[in-house]
């Protein structure tokens, strides 16, 4: 149990010890209803304090856009249409997911929406630059990107205190995202269209260059024709030309390439893509990740399947990205090889062209010249219109990898929210409902379990293994004024002995200690306790009264020689006494007081000795108490508290029994663990225990039965006084 354990951590085993058993399911009701207080006033603290936060809140309303990623195909390539992908397809859709929530993104809605407008333009660049970042991070905090399980539905979310501004920003997303997909898609394809760009306008110069120069020359040399003697060398130049032109196509056929790759990552060169290994490693790992997002619903992320799941997923994961990157490598090496020897190729035709140029200008330099310009200006013009067709394809291919993109489509628009998606007033109501019950529940047993104190008859016989003779309720003005302020009457009105419920409880206690040795009933009872204040004196003024009730003669001693106050309850001066009888001053007989009790008579303290505890010592002290046995069926003796003295264990020792009275819900364990000890290690043993002030409503007054009486709707706000 809660209480048992917190024990255990705060250091007082050893008082519990042996002492304290486990609480049951009765004994913890029975507290609840105890430190009900607690928990009602801990419930309303609760009510109020979230309820109170959550109308201080202001209203935030979410705007909700879906889209539909589907598979990419392209309807203008046949072969696209029976293109089988697996794994890669669920790599391509998380990646999907991410970029929504990417901040290039939330750069693009931002300048869209024209959000920045209100950065000042005469900022320093870099301020600028932190508040467009910041801007950027803000939105994004608002956004939630939810992927629909088992569909290719994703929900874009967006929160705000405004709901126009929500449902305009949700599409804003998704149209930037739309828009941002299909320009991502075919950059590869126009950095390949940029540099055959870039290599048609250096061989139109070269070509002009060529064209101008032909020119020149057929003009400075009159040059019109070539003889028949040239036509070998010619034809053999032209062969060369020829092998020279196909070598510069195929070279930049072949860097074009080894560029392109260069551009992209390793997972979309041709091979990585159609190689059965990687295609059936990232179908097993499409299957693992569903398994993992369908038992995320169920399981916590370190339960040891959902580990073991994870653990798989980052294998298989970290051996796709081992076998692409080898795939990827071994391609962009062979690419470059034969870049790289298409290159030497061409190279070396280029130096046998220019020694066949060496070999015609020998032989007919201004014919054969002029031939050789001729050719080479048709090899350009070939080799320009080839680069011219390589450019358009390329457009026309990043064109149609754009319009692959078009698969993401629309669902269903962001609308204007009509009713706020936070605060959400009922679930924060059933929340301070179900917080404040639990915290007044654990308020009140950590209450319970500080409070020391001994509360219940049952719990006092369970822990100190003695019998409670009884208990008494909490009331007040016991004490009562005098009836005409005459000395020797009771200070305590008529009431509360004759007929009150405390009275009842009295003759309780008084039977039970009567019944305690049917035989022989205890002559001499001493009433102790374990601190001032307890009523102690009052439950002994009020067990002689029942015990003269009885028809027993019966004597009550105040045994306090420090702080007597029985002559005060009876109206009597403190001149003469206890003290002046152990001291030999005075004869017992004028020493005893009569009360208009029939039965009673008291035996006042006297003057205070400066050493009590020589007198009670003294052999005077038990001859004494034999002399009064012979007169008086009883005494009872009205004690000094145990603790700090040595005077109640005097006076125990010499009475046949001695009764321990607990002030109910004050009295710590502690102080009675003490107290008991004192009592046993003098040899004396304790007749039993009386609860003093315990509320009327407790489980000791069901458990004794006073609710007999119709005494159950008595305040509980009265105390006893002593």
């Amino acid at each position: 149990m809660f209480l048992k354990a917190f024990y255990k951590g705060s250091g007082m085993e050893e008082e519990r010890e042996g002492f304290y058993e486990e609480f049951s399911l009765a004994e913890v009701l029975s507290v609840l209803r105890r430190r009900k207080n607690i928990i009602f006033y801990f419930l309303i603290l609760s009510l109020v304090v979230i309820m109170g936060l959550t109308l201080m809140k202001p209203p935030i309303y979410e705007a909700k856009s879906t889209i539909l990623i589907e598979r990419e195909s392209n309807v203008l390539l046949f072969k696209d249409l029976f293109t089988v992908e697996t794994g890669r397809w669920d790599q391509k859709f998380n990646s999907y997911v991410r970029m929504l929530h990417s901040r290039s993104l939330g750069r693009r809605v931002v300048k869209r929406l024209k959000l920045d407008a209100s950065i000042p333009s005469d900022l320093p660049e870099r301020e600028r630059e932190l508040r467009l970042s910041s801007l950027v991070g803000s939105l994004l905090s608002h956004l939630k990107v939810v992927p629909i399980e088992n569909t290719r539905l994703v929900e874009v979310r967006y929160r705000d205190t405004n709901p126009k501004r929500a449902a305009r920003i949700a599409n804003a997303f998704v149209d930037e995202f739309i828009k941002f997909t299909v320009e991502l898609k075919g950059e590869s394809a126009k950095r390949a269209s940029e540099y055959l760009t870039k290599q048609i306008e250096k061989l139109r110069k070269a070509l002009a260059e060529k064209e101008k120069e032909l020119q020149k020359y057929s003009q400075r040399k009159d040059i019109y024709y070539v003889t028949d003697k040239q036509s070998t060398i010619i034809q053999k130049f032209a062969q060369l030309n020829r092998a020279y032109t196909q070598a510069q196509i195929n070279r930049v056929n072949l860097e074009a390439r080894y560029r392109e790759l260069l551009a992209k990552s390793f997972d979309q060169f041709p091979n990585v893509v159609k190689n059965p290994l990687i295609m059936s490693l990232k179908a097993e790992y499409s299957k693992l990740e569903a398994q993992y997002k369908q038992k995320a619903a169920i399981f916590k992320p370190d339960y040891p399947e959902m580990k073991s799941l994870r653990s798989r997923m980052e294998a298989l994961k970290a051996r796709i990205e081992k076998e692409t990157r080898a795939l990827g490598e071994e391609e962009l090496k062979n690419a470059r090889a034969k870049y790289l020897a298409a290159l030497k190729s061409e190279e070396s035709l280029r130096k046998l062209v220019e020694e066949q140029k060496k070999q015609i200008a020998s032989a007919n330099r201004s014919g054969i010249y002029y031939s050789s310009l001729k050719i080479e200006i048709k090899n350009l013009r070939e080799l320009l219109a080839h680069l011219t067709k390589k450019q358009k394809e390329s457009i026309l291919s990043a064109n149609l990898e754009g319009m692959r993109t078009s698969s993401i489509k629309v669902v269903d628009r962001a609308e204007v929210p009509l009713y706020p998606a936070s605060p959400n007033k009922k679930m924060n109501l059933l929340l301070s409902l179900l917080v404040g019950l639990f915290g007044g529940v654990l308020l009140a047993l950590v209450v319970e379990a500080t409070d020391t104190s001994i509360k219940e008859a049952d719990e006092a016989e369970r822990i100190f293994k003695l019998p409670v003779l009884g208990v008494t309720p909490n009331m007040d003005n016991l004490n009562g004024q005098p009836e005409d302020g005459q000395p020797g009457e009771e200070t305590l009105p008529e009431s509360l002995y004759s007929s009150s419920v405390f009275f009842e409880m009295v003759k309780t206690i008084t039977t039970s200690i009567l019944l305690s040795s049917p035989q022989k009933p205890p002559g001499i009872i001493a009433i102790t306790s374990s601190q001032p204040g307890e009523g102690k004196t009052t439950l002994a003024y009020h067990i002689a009264i029942s015990m003269a009730g009885l028809g027993r003669r019966t004597l009550l001693m105040d045994g306090d020689l420090r702080r007597g106050s029985l002559h005060e309850v009876f109206g009597y001066s403190n001149e003469r006494g206890l003290s002046t009888v152990l001291a030999g001053r005075l004869p017992i007989e004028k020493a005893i007081r009569p009360t208009r009790h029939s039965n009673l008579y008291l035996l006042p303290s006297g003057p205070y000795p400066p050493t009590p505890v020589e007198l009670l010592s003294s052999d005077a002290m038990p001859d004494l108490l034999e002399k009064l046995s012979r007169s008086f069926r009883h005494i009872i003796i009205d004690t000094p508290p145990l603790i700090g003295i040595s005077d109640p264990i005097i006076l125990s020792r010499l009475a046949h029994k001695t009764v321990l009275v607990i002030w109910a819900g004050k009295t710590s364990r502690k102080d009675v663990m003490n107290s008991l000890s004192m009592l046993k290690k003098n040899g004396i043993v304790p007749l039993g225990l009386i609860l003093n002030r315990m509320g009327f409503k407790g489980s000791g007054y069901r458990k004794y039965g006073y609710e007999y009486y119709g005494y159950g709707g008595y305040s509980s706000t009265h105390s006893t006084g002593g």
